[in-house]
């Protein structure tokens, strides 16, 4: 994402589709960004690796948490 990271990807969506959920997957463990993105509202932050169960089971709560 040239330009920009995934917080400002972030704000962008939460902008222009407010009920969309976001997920954050990363392979850094920075706690300060983690929190950062729950403050603004991610659905969840996952790390990699991480398997199509747990990305299934992510979503899944995205969802279910906007319903």
């Amino acid at each position: 994402m040239p330009g920009m990271n995934g917080l400002d990807l972030q704000r962008r969506i939460v902008t222009q589709r407010p009920a969309l959920p976001v997920i954050f997957v990363s392979a850094y463990h920075d706690d300060e960004t983690r929190r950062r993105a729950f403050e603004g509202g991610a659905a969840d932050f996952l790390y990699k690796p991480l398997d199509g169960a747990e990305m299934l089971d992510a979503i899944q709560r995205a969802f279910h948490k906007g319903a």
